[in-house]
């Protein structure tokens, strides 16, 4: 889908539902990006990995390493904002363990070219329960998560010329 959110700005969302890593792995090798030649690249992606139990954390993080890589090599001046994975189930559970390992991981080896944004403390409480305004089902934002999802996008892609 192409979304044009001023003159001189296109965007296009190549998200779908229920991706996992190896999906939008093979979605980049059928169809690279290199010939949009995008300035800047949002990617969040690793949670259903986790929540549909076909990864565990070493190999949702490589996964994600492995996307990143083929970003690099298809669109080496594209910045990449990655969003660390958002938390998901009401209260603290094993599967958030797994989340923060892998957003920690990304976090401590990404290069220059990628700036990491994790929002995973706003949507949480003091006592680590997922906001219900921001996440009623514990998983899916609601509009207001999905505002500052949006603000936090916007101000990672402030320095990119887009």
């Amino acid at each position: 889908m192409l979304f044009r959110s001023s003159p001189a700005a296109t965007l296009l969302n190549l998200g779908n539902s229920g991706d996992r890593t190896e999906h939008v792995l093979w979605r980049l090798q059928q169809a690279p990006l290199t010939p949009l030649s995008p300035k800047a690249i949002v990617l969040l992606i690793g949670t259903n990995n986790l929540g549909h139990g076909t990864s565990n954390a070493t190999e949702t993080l490589a996964g994600i390493r492995a996307v990143l890589t083929l970003l690099h090599a298809q669109c080496p001046d594209a910045r990449i904002v990655l969003m660390a994975t958002f938390p998901r189930g009401e209260r603290l559970n094993p599967m958030r363990g797994d989340i923060l390992q892998v957003n920690q991981a990304l976090a401590a080896d990404h290069g220059a070219e990628v700036t990491v944004v994790d929002l995973g403390t706003r949507f949480v409480d003091a006592n680590g329960d997922i906001r219900k305004d921001l996440m009623p089902d514990a998983l899916h934002l609601s509009p207001a998560g999905y505002r500052i999802w949006a603000g936090a996008v916007e101000d990672a892609l402030r320095p990119v010329q887009i």
